[in-house]
């Protein structure tokens, strides 16, 4: 098979696996909260059917539409990213602002900030110019859309933004001195913001309870230790699909943000090592198209929008292991939610369509 087959079988194999997990992970809470327990299975199902029509879709377009519009669509990201706080439009969550109502349907902008953003990212580094003028616009850029989402608040989001920032400056040939320089400016822009928020207590406790669960049991170091008591007793082949313990209101968010631990606790050792070589292989074949396109756009978008996707893999994975702090972030395909879901196809998308026209 080709790249593009194998790219596409790959993500057959997370949405499949995603939607088993889902179905085992949301039955109890479906069936309390809405009388069915296939309510958020069938629902991850659509998800799954409109994601591979968005896949469809955006491999239709060539590589020169992403390079035309990229600026477009980051300047329509962005303004979906002020609407989030416009009363009447933008949704408040557990006292955070990160969505916009559409209908039935719940808007997350800063999921498909991520792709946008790279794209325009690879765009720019594409393009003949100085190294400093190249570095300075995807600063001002990431400023603009990570102080957005800064503010929502979605900390965890805009710091994840930052590191891919950062890579794209790298991989894009800009000096270390510059990128180094500006980290220390972005960071201390970001340490004086949180000083100065009212959450900042709650982060640090997020922090030292990473270090010692035991000791915040009860508290910030529940979910964690939930977490990794549902990895552990998955053992080396697991408890068998659909009889974790965990998921029954024991592990927080365990179809969205801890879904690695019931698949841990489920299918065990040899499950997991199973995921994480979906994700290598998607890695390596989005490497791999980067490398021998003759395109600089199409290389550095390809290779960009790959990292982005198995970043948040790493970090959901970090996360559930118990080595980064708990945040919100989704598994890219596995997770339940249309937003993750949706962004994560578009993205495979426009890595099919780079990759066509490498093969072409």
């Amino acid at each position: 098979m080709r790249k593009r087959e194998w790219i596409i079988f790959i993500v057959f194999l997370l949405s499949f696996l995603g939607i088993m997990m889902v179905l085992s992970a949301s039955y109890v809470k479906s069936l309390e909260k809405f009388g069915d327990g296939f309510f958020y299975f069938k629902k991850q199902v659509g998800f799954v059917a409109v994601g591979f029509v968005l896949l469809t879709i955006t491999s239709l377009f060539k590589p020169r539409f992403y390079y035309r519009f990229s600026y477009i669509l980051l300047l329509i990201v962005t303004v979906l990213l002020i609407l989030v706080f416009v009363p009447g439009i933008g949704v408040k969550i557990n006292g955070a602002y990160r969505w916009i109502k559409v209908g039935g349907f719940t808007l997350q902008p800063s999921e498909y900030a991520k792709i946008v953003l790279v794209v325009s990212f690879a765009r720019i580094f594409s393009d003949e110019g100085r190294a400093l003028k190249k570095f300075v616009i995807p600063l001002v850029l990431y400023l603009i859309i990570g102080g957005l989402i800064l503010v929502e608040p979605d900390f965890g989001t805009a710091g994840f933004l930052f590191a891919v920032t950062i890579t794209a400056c790298f991989v894009g040939g800009v000096p270390l001195k510059y990128i180094f320089s500006a980290s220390l400016i972005v960071v201390s822009i970001c340490g004086l913001f949180l000083m100065n928020n009212k959450v900042i207590g709650e982060r640090k406790e997020r922090i030292v309870a990473l270090i010692n669960p035991d000791e915040y049991a009860n508290s910030k170091g529940y979910q964690i230790l939930q977490s990794l008591y549902a990895i552990g007793a998955g053992g080396i082949t697991g408890v068998g699909a659909g009889e974790g313990k965990s998921k029954l209101h024991y592990l927080p968010e365990p179809f969205t943000d801890y879904i690695f631990s019931v698949l841990g606790e489920e299918l065990g050792f040899l499950g997991t090592c199973f995921l994480l070589c979906l994700f290598t292989a998607l890695f390596i074949l989005g490497v791999r198209i980067s490398i021998s396109a003759n395109e600089p756009f199409i290389a550095l978008s390809t290779f960009l929008i790959t990292f982005v996707l198995c970043f948040q893999a790493a970090i959901h994975i970090g996360v559930a292991l118990a080595l980064l702090p708990p945040k919100g972030i989704t598994l890219p395909f596995v997770s339940y939610g249309g937003n993750s879901i949706f962004s994560s196809f578009i993205a495979i998308g426009i890595i099919l369509s780079m990759a066509g026209r490498n093969e072409r």
